[in-house]
């Protein structure tokens, strides 16, 4: 997959993206589909990507802020980029889908 510039392709939060899925009918939460992921070894147990397939480019990780009522929120935002999404989609299709035969 050399030939794929990820750079031009979309990144979206895991959440969206199991989203996307379960609108195709594969009924899936971001945190099924994350917990599939760790299953996988793509990802560590505190629920974010690992480093090799962060390098690779399959996701992107970022830690994010926002003002709240409380102070200020630190979270993590994990998004998986179109390059994961190309690559994976099939492992994700043929573990969701069982449920639906």
């Amino acid at each position: 997959m050399n030939d794929i510039n990820e750079s031009t392709l979309n990144t979206i939060p895991i959440s969206i993206y199991a989203k996307f899925l379960s609108e195709g009918g594969l009924k899936v939460s971001g945190e099924e589909l994350v917990k599939y992921l760790i299953e996988l070894g793509y990802f560590n147990e505190g629920f974010t990507p690992k480093d090799k397939y962060i390098k690779e480019g399959y996701f992107k990780h970022s830690i994010n802020y926002a003002i709240g009522t409380k102070g200020v929120l630190r979270y993590g935002l994990t998004q998986i980029t179109g390059k994961g999404q190309i690559l994976l989609v099939d492992k994700i299709t043929k573990h969701f889908a069982k449920d639906l035969l």
